[in-house]
């Protein structure tokens, strides 16, 4: 009776010896995790731009996880309000807002934080058919026939009127060229690209841009620890000229490109 409880005592403190030696790892593996990302982990960023900036913001990011032996995946959302609140939420980060966006959508923002190295400067400008001259602003389209795009807040805030607003760029490049609108306001790599694509020769962009703007991923803060790699990843991709390569493929249609 004596042996069988010494060897009960045994095995209870082999098994309990395991247990600690489990746990133990586990904690090491949970540090490395936090500290240098998960390798088995595809990292969500959403956006709702369109192609071909979508394109351009997929290849960035792809490229700085990788070289920090990461795998991310940019996913495209139903709109902008929409992609923040997905990427707050649910996913891992939002692929491209600019510098002051928890300024002004602090509760959708609440658990994202700025990677502190820009993916994207881009300008919106001005589209015209039968007017030309040098835009100086907003200002310069008061009192004209001005379209936008819906769901985005710096055409919506400063647009002049008399203005309307669609869902496409294709819809306002239509209505430019059959005169019911004298100018359309959008970003220059979209429009562009739906010019060519649709041959509206006698649609021009004027000079200089109404607006140029910087953008920045943000990502969730129980993600931070990673945060310094990214950025700096990215900061040598520019300095090498991978980040300006990755947008002109994009935009020579060396990278298949979706709809608008």
């Amino acid at each position: 009776m004596l042996l069988q409880y010494k060897c009960f005592k045994r095995k209870r403190l082999k098994l309990a010896f395991i247990l600690v030696f489990w746990l133990t790892l586990a904690g090491f593996g949970y540090s490395a995790d936090k500290n240098t990302g998960s390798k088995s982990k595809t990292y969500i960023f959403y956006t709702a731009v369109h192609s071909p900036t979508f394109e351009i913001l997929e290849g960035r990011l792809k490229e700085a996880f990788r070289r920090i032996g990461l795998n991310a995946q940019v996913v495209k959302a139903v709109s902008a309000q929409r992609a923040l609140i997905l990427a707050n939420e649910q996913g891992d980060g939002d692929a491209n807002r600019v510098v002051n966006v928890k300024q002004f959508a602090p509760k959708n923002t609440s658990n994202l934080i700025r990677i502190p190295e820009s993916i994207r400067t881009e300008g919106i400008y001005v589209y015209s058919k039968n007017i030309n001259f040098k835009v100086n602003g907003w200002k310069s389209l008061e009192g004209y026939r001005n379209g936008a795009r819906f769901g985005a807040k710096i055409f919506e805030n400063n647009l002049p009127e008399k203005r309307t607003f669609a869902a496409t760029n294709l819809q306002l490049l239509n209505m430019l060229e059959t005169d019911r609108l004298d100018f359309i306001v959008d970003w220059e790599h979209l429009t562009r690209k739906a010019i060519k694509d649709h041959k509206f020769s006698t649609i021009k962009q004027l000079e200089p841009a109404i607006n140029m703007v910087t953008s920045f991923p943000y990502i969730q803060k129980k993600h931070k620890a990673i945060v310094p790699k990214i950025a700096r990843a990215l900061s040598e991709m520019k300095k090498e000229g991978t980040f300006q390569r990755i947008e002109d493929d994009v935009l020579n249609g060396k990278v298949k490109t979706g709809h608008y």
